[in-house]
């Protein structure tokens, strides 16, 4: 998955560490990589639809990156980050 041409500027790489076996909740993952504030800020913007991983919006505040992924995340319009669970 590409980073779209008008936030790449903008856009990082993010490595952390699961705390399951298997997975990691999207909501922690987007308040430990820093782009955004809380974990319920991260649930609003999934109710709102302002969430993709890999082109895909999310729409589930319980969605789960799998352990050994690498995923492409878009929070809104400008930011996103290149993120590998491990």
């Amino acid at each position: 998955y590409k980073i779209p041409g008008d936030i790449s500027s903008s856009a990082f790489f993010i490595v952390l560490t699961a705390l399951s076996e298997n997975s990691e909740l999207l909501t922690r993952v987007l308040k430990e990589s820093e782009l955004l504030n809380s974990t319920s800020d991260a649930i609003r913007m999934i109710k709102q639809g302002a969430i993709k991983v890999n082109d895909e919006r999310v729409s589930d505040p319980k969605f789960l990156l799998k352990k050994g992924s690498s995923n492409l995340v878009l929070v809104g319009k400008k930011k996103a980050a290149r993120i590998n669970i491990k």
